[in-house]
């Protein structure tokens, strides 16, 4: 805070202090077990979900409560325990909290594969939740002759004889 102070007939301006390391809101876990134990439960609620659905009976129409595990999201975790997404992650970089949240992550990953594998809802969503989430990626391997590193030479600065030597390497000694 600047606040003006007289001293000696002169006006003096005090410097604003910085807030230190510690104030500010206190984190919202500071046991990794007791997330832990949260985390479970998120995981229980998930696989407890259940769906009011209409079914057609010869009597008429029935509301069912089916059985319908809802898919483990990096999202719903965080919003479970209260976090943001931004927040559930840098808990994963704090060093009491990272085996939590790697296996929460692992968890999670896996439920995702399994619904996928299983045809549980739009797969090209899934597959966009593994490639952002965890990593995923679509590649082609490409290999040079004989499955060999691909080697990129410098044609410009190479002598003819050098290119007919290139030439026969890669063609098997066919011209």
């Amino acid at each position: 805070m600047a606040s003006a102070k007289a001293s000696k007939g002169k006006t003096t301006r005090k410097s604003a202090t910085k807030p230190s390391a510690t104030t500010g809101r206190p984190p919202k876990w500071d046991d990794p077990d007791r997330m832990e134990e949260a985390i479970d439960a998120y995981f229980a609620k998930c696989d407890t979900r259940i769906i009011p659905t209409l079914v057609n009976r010869p009597k008429g129409k029935v509301l069912l409560r089916v059985p319908r595990p809802e898919p483990y999201t990096i999202q719903g975790l965080a919003v479970f325990l209260d976090l943001t997404t931004d927040g559930l992650y840098k808990y994963g970089k704090k060093p009491a909290f990272v085996l939590t949240i790697k296996r929460a992550r692992a968890v999670i990953e896996a439920n995702a594969v399994m619904h996928m594998l299983d045809g549980d809802g739009p797969v090209a969503g899934q597959i966009f939740n593994l490639k952002n989430n965890y990593h995923w990626t679509d590649r082609r391997e490409i290999s040079g002759p004989g499955g060999g590193p691909i080697v990129r030479d410098d044609l410009a600065g190479m002598t003819n004889a050098q290119l007919e030597k290139r030439l026969k390497l890669l063609t098997g000694g066919k011209k």
